[in-house]
């Protein structure tokens, strides 16, 4: 009885302090044996590399030696690197690697290097916006430009087979590198940039091989996008005549961005579509609105509606060179994407034009029926237009004293049951143009009938 109530009598104030000092000696043993283990996996860590870090240090090393041989094995590993899948560009950006290669772009005496490393850095470039934007930061364009003016990169409109074989795999490159820095939207190139570049840009298109061609007008489709002034300084290089030039061509590589490049200046102010016209555009429009390939009926009318949202006297020029006669085929049997366009082709005439023009445009190309065939109840984008289209129709049959007989027209056409469906469309903005052209036309109409 005495051993257990000793056992449990209080213990004196030094006996815990020298429990807790115990303790807390264990506890910080503990710890530090944690952090120990810790520090050997981390050291571990970073001894221990994977192979592709080991590689790639050795071949960062490679590039930045003096020993042309090796200069030429490092990059060139650095472009297989940069054609797998999901390559480490970030981490090239890290490790320094784009201005060592934009470097090499002025290594005139060894063209090997000056391929692969444009070869890297259109791999790089071919990354998101910053990726992107890092190898422009790093004077890429200025390099670029010097490159493409030397006679060492050229190659003649005509080539021989010598310069093939030695420059246009270079040529192809460069031109491939440069048509991504084009892409670059945030920030875009200065202006600066953009006038140098079209300078250069202008010459390329005198060339005669496809993908330089191809990869040249895509450029200077990224450089006009966005801006009138960029539009601008594709005329001031004089290069709109040359692209219409290309409208001749064959391939569809080299038509499809070349109707891009066309239809972004036809976008743009009325005297920088008047360029167009002036430079022969609209005949050679008028077989690719018949052109096989869909896509480039599309890209076709895409840049008729361009034009056909400037003045009356751009209007007139569409109305003399017959184009509508094949946007109404488009219309009727064309691919729906290119219909898409072909509707904007029409709308945009019936606005931008008089009201002699308007009645010109519909009546002589019997356009009526097929741009009413596009009315329907489940697309508000196509509707939208048409009734826009539509409503100027109204306004000008009723301005030249013809409501009557064109309210019948379009009713014998089915046109008046589409536009009662559409009051009830669940897009407002289509409910509201429908109800409107119903209430402004069809009851004056009514009110004009004999009883």
């Amino acid at each position: 009885m005495e051993s257990e109530k000793e056992s449990e009598k209080e213990l004196q104030p030094w006996e815990r302090c020298v429990i807790n000092i115990t303790l807390r000696k264990s506890k910080n043993k503990e710890e530090m044996a944690q952090r120990r283990i810790a520090f050997f996996k981390e050291m571990k860590r970073q001894t221990i590399k994977s192979p592709l870090e080991l590689k790639m240090e050795e071949m960062l090393e490679a590039i930045r030696s003096k020993i042309t041989k090796n200069q030429i094995e490092g990059v060139r590993w650095f472009r297989e690197l940069l054609s797998q899948d999901s390559p480490p560009i970030d981490t090239l950006i890290e490790r320094g690697i784009v201005p060592v290669m934009i470097n090499f772009l002025s290594h005139g005496s060894n063209p090997e290097v000056q391929l692969a490393a444009t070869s890297v850095l259109f791999g790089i470039a071919s990354g998101n916006t910053e990726q992107t934007r890092c190898v422009m930061d790093n004077g890429a364009v200025p390099k670029l430009i010097a490159l493409l003016q030397s006679p060492k990169a050229k190659t003649t409109a005509q080539p021989s087979d010598d310069t093939v074989t030695t420059q246009l795999p270079l040529l192809r490159q460069l031109v491939k590198l440069l048509m991504n820095l084009c892409r670059s939207k945030n920030p875009p190139p200065r202006t600066v940039e953009v006038n140098r570049l079209m300078s250069v840009l202008r010459q390329l298109l005198l060339h005669s091989d496809v993908e330089v061609l191809s990869d040249t007008c895509w450029a200077i489709f990224y450089l006009s996008d966005d801006s009138s002034y960029k539009i601008q300084s594709v005329i001031e290089a004089n290069a709109v005549g040359l692209l219409v030039n290309l409208l001749d061509k064959h391939e569809d590589i080299i038509l499809i961005p070349t109707l891009r490049c066309v239809g972004n200046i036809a976008a743009g102010t009325d005297d920088q579509t008047d360029t167009v016209i002036l430079n022969g555009a609209l005949p050679k429009l008028v077989p690719l609105l018949q052109h096989p390939n869909s896509d480039i009926v599309r890209e076709a009318a895409w840049t008729v509606s361009n034009i056909a949202a400037g003045d009356s006297q751009q209007i007139e020029a569409l109305l003399e060179a017959k184009i509508y006669v094949e946007i109404k085929k488009v219309l009727e049997s064309g691919h729906f994407r290119a219909q898409r366009e072909a509707i904007w082709a029409v709308a945009n005439a019936i606005v931008s034009g008089t009201t002699q023009q308007t009645v010109k445009l519909v009546q002589d190309n019997n356009l009526l029926p097929p741009f009413l065939n596009h009315l329907n109840a489940s697309d508000a984008s196509p509707n939208n237009v048409i009734l826009v289209g539509l409503e100027h129709l109204f306004s000008a049959a009723k301005e030249l004293g013809i409501l009557q007989t064109f309210c019948q027209t379009v009713e014998e056409m089915d046109g008046l049951q589409k536009l009662e469906t559409l009051q009830y469309n669940q897009n407002a903005e289509v409910s509201a143009k429908a109800t409107k052209i119903l209430d402004s036309y069809f009851n004056y109409y009514d009110i004009l009938e004999p009883q």
